[in-house]
């Protein structure tokens, strides 16, 4: 039995054995061999800076740009919140920021503009997505509805797929009506079609909640249009 194991840390060293050597050896019978080697395999905490995949060594660098924000050159004054972010990123990741970059706008000569129409951690998701491709799954829980406005807002198509998709599994008698009303304001047709079929297929605990009461008092117009749409869309 031929014995390689590590007495370097470099892998092309320890794989290159030519033909003759092998004959060589004492185990070498009948043109055939037996070899015994360890492979050590590194983890992700156990990598250096020298040994991470470009690819991830880039993804880490953009989760820190998101984390430090330095050299940031805009700013977001959300609902009174001051976020930071890096116009280069955000023209990148957003056709509407990439657009609004191109024109000498008042907004874009003092770096700053201000949003009223999104909470300021639904941003703050909005931007770490467009920096790290993923927002928090604990945000995803609790502000899906609110991202995937904000994801439509932006043009940012799989964000907005991703949040339809998280609230299609949260999907219940409780929050479909919630869900109904959403699409009706922000395009998600994924997320219509599963609300529509749960509210057919369980009318009963749908018009048994709170939130149907509530409508019902608050605003009966959306309600009677809301189950107009259920009861008349086409069946897939």
């Amino acid at each position: 039995m031929v014995d390689i194991s590590p007495k370097s840390t470099n892998c092309a060293d320890l794989l290159i054995m030519s033909k003759q050597k092998l004959k060589e050896c004492d185990d070498f019978v009948n043109g055939k061999t037996t070899i015994h080697c360890k492979i050590k395999s590194l983890t992700r905490k156990q990598l250096t800076g020298n040994d991470i995949p470009e690819r991830d060594l880039f993804h880490r660098q953009l989760e820190e740009s998101f984390e430090e924000m330095l050299f940031s050159d805009f700013t977001f004054k959300v609902r009174g919140r001051k976020l930071a972010a890096h116009k280069n990123i955000l023209a990148m990741r957003s056709p509407v920021f990439a657009a609004m970059f191109l024109h000498p706008t008042k907004e874009v000569q003092s770096g700053e503009v201000e949003i009223e129409d999104i909470d300021p951690d639904v941003f703050q998701e909005l931007l770490r997505y467009m920096y790290t491709g993923s927002p928090q799954s604990t945000a995803m829980d609790v502000m899906a509805p609110g991202i995937l406005a904000a994801a439509n807002k932006y043009m940012l198509d799989q964000l907005k797929t991703r949040c339809e998709t998280h609230l299609i599994r949260q999907m219940s008698a409780k929050n479909c009506l919630d869900l109904l009303t959403l699409t009706t304001h922000h395009p998600a047709e994924h997320l219509k079609k599963f609300a529509i079929d749960y509210f057919r297929r369980y009318p009963g605990e749908v018009m048994g909640t709170d939130n149907w009461k509530k409508m019902k008092e608050e605003n009966p117009a959306l309600l009677c249009d809301l189950h107009q749409m259920v009861f008349t869309a086409p069946t897939v």
